[in-house]
């Protein structure tokens, strides 16, 4: 078992989208890659580790990098397209001016 994290809307019904990178060694990414429309493949989850809660934070600021690209790009991707969430989300000028 692998964990992935999906990439689309928690709304979204009926279809996952995940970021996988097809690895020469890989023995998942390998079988992944090789799936077919009409193929199937069993998947377990959600797994939610770090449940995030709207307007909880004022400020998020990520680093990633890696596998942990998904997971960040997943949040950003829900606060950023949610009006009701007043989160910022910060960059790398944000911390540099801020904590300098």
């Amino acid at each position: 078992m692998r964990p992935y994290t999906p990439v689309n809307y928690v709304t979204d019904k009926g279809y996952l989208d995940f970021v996988i990178k097809e690895y020469p060694n890989g023995k998942m990414s390998k079988h992944i890659a090789s799936l077919k429309p009409g193929d199937s493949l069993l998947i377990k989850g959600p797994v939610p580790k770090y449940p995030y809660k709207p307007n909880s934070k004022e400020v998020i600021g990520l680093i990633a990098g890696g596998t942990g690209i998904t997971p960040c790009y997943q949040l950003i991707k829900h606060v950023l397209n949610d009006p009701n969430d007043k989160t910022k989300v910060c960059d790398r000028q944000f911390l540099t001016n801020s904590f300098a």
